[in-house]
C-alpha cells in the first residue's frame, strides 16, 4: 500500500505556553496526505465490524464506493515511532507540551454528490487548521483545535466528502481529574425506532486501531490507561464510533428511504466508552425532515454520543 506524507512540521512542537501552542498551530502550512484506496483496506475494516450488525459479507473491488464511515481507513498519519507523543498519538497537528492527553471531541462529514471516494484509485486528502482555541472556561489548561479535511479520486477536480475533527488537548493534571464525570449519567432523547447493542472487545480496538495506523496508547494498551491518564479501561476510539454509526444507519436508510443516501453527518462525542462495557446505538427519524438523530448510549444508560443524520 502506498501513502505518503508531504509535511514539513514532523518535529515534535515543544510550545509551553498557550500562546505559543496557538501560534505555532496556526503558522503551520496545510497539510497533504495520498492513499491508494485499496478494497483489502475496506474489507479488513468490513470483516472487523460486520458481525456487530448480524450484516452478510462483502467483497470490495476495485471501482466500488467507500461505504459512508469508511473513510476514516484511509489517509492517516504514517510518521516513524521516534516522532510521536509520548501516548502514542501523532504530533502533526497537535499543539504540544503543556497539552499531552487528548479526546475527540466530534465532528461532521459531509458526502458530496456524485460517485464518492472510489476503491483502487490513488487519491489525496488536503487538511487545513480550521480553527484552535480555548475553551471558555478552561483557564489555559485546555485548547480545542478543528481540523477540516477534504478527500478525492486524483481522477476528478471534486471532492468526494469534507469531514471536519475537534480534538480537546489537555494538560496531564487536568486528564487525571477526568475521572469524576465518567460515572456521570446523561439523560438520553426518548423515542428510539431502531436500536442495536453489543460490547466493544479488545480485539476489536485493537484491529480498529491497526487498520487506522493509530498508536494512541489509550485505545489498546489498559496498563498506560489507568496508570497514566487515569482511566478505567481502554478507551473505544472516536472515529470508530463514527464508523459503526454510519454503517448502522447506512443500512437502515436503504431498508426505509429506497433510492435515498446518507448526505451528512453531525456528531458530539460527551462522555467517553470503554471496552468489554456494553453500549447501545440508537436512532429516530426527525420531524418534517428525512434524516435521523442518533445517539449512543452506555452500559449506565447514559448518553455518550450525539448526533445527527441528513439523508437525501
Amino acid at each position: 500500500m502506498l501513502r505518503t506524507i508531504t509535511k514539513s512540521h514532523l518535529l515534535k512542537v515543544r510550545p509551553y505556553s498557550t500562546a505559543s501552542a496557538v501560534s505555532a498551530l496556526k503558522a503551520r502550512v496545510p497539510w497533504k496526505k495520498t492513499d491508494y484506496v485499496s478494497p483489502t483496506q475496506a474489507q479488513m475494516l468490513k470483516t472487523t465490524i460486520s458481525h456487530l450488525f448480524e450484516q452478510p459479507s462483502k467483497t470490495f473491488k476495485a471501482g466500488d464506493a467507500v461505504p459512508p464511515g469508511f473513510h476514516l481507513a484511509y489517509f492517516n498519519p504514517c510518521d516513524p515511532e521516534p516522532t510521536l507523543a509520548s501516548d502514542g498519538y501523532s504530533e502533526q497537528q497537535a499543539p504540544g507540551e503543556p497539552y499531552v492527553n487528548r479526546m475527540w471531541l466530534g465532528g461532521s462529514v459531509e458526502f458530496h454528490e456524485g460517485k464518492g471516494l472510489q476503491m483502487g484509485e490513488q487519491s489525496t486528502c488536503s487538511e487545513t487548521l480550521v480553527d484552535v482555541r480555548e475553551p471558555g472556561s478552561s483557564a489555559g489548561d485546555k485548547l480545542l483545535v478543528t481540523i477540516q479535511r477534504e478527500m478525492r479520486n486524483d481522477s476528478v477536480e471534486q471532492p468526494a466528502l469534507t469531514e471536519k475533527r475537534t480534538l480537546i488537548y489537555m494538560k496531564a493534571e487536568t486528564g487525571e481529574k477526568r475521572g469524576a464525570s465518567f460515572d456521570k449519567v446523561i439523560t438520553p432523547p426518548e423515542g428510539a425506532t431502531h436500536s442495536v447493542t453489543f460490547i466493544p472487545s479488545s480485539t476489536l480496538l485493537f484491529r480498529y486501531s491497526a487498520l487506522t495506523f493509530n498508536g494512541h496508547k489509550i485505545h489498546y494498551d489498559p496498563d498506560y490507561a489507568r496508570e497514566v491518564e487515569s482511566l478505567p479501561a481502554v478507551i473505544v476510539h472516536g472515529p470508530l464510533t463514527v464508523t459503526l454509526m454510519l454503517t448502522w444507519m447506512n443500512d437502515i436508510v436503504h431498508k426505509e428511504q429506497p433510492g435515498k443516501r446518507i448526505a451528512a453527518f453531525e456528531y458530539k462525542n460527551v462522555l467517553p466508552l470503554f471496552c468489554n462495557n456494553e453500549l447501545t446505538l440508537r436512532c429516530k427519524p426527525l420531524k418534517n425532515s428525512d434524516g435521523y438523530k442518533v445517539w449512543i448510549e452506555n452500559h449506565n444508560s447514559s448518553l455518550c454520543m450525539s448526533g445527527m443524520l441528513k439523508v437525501e
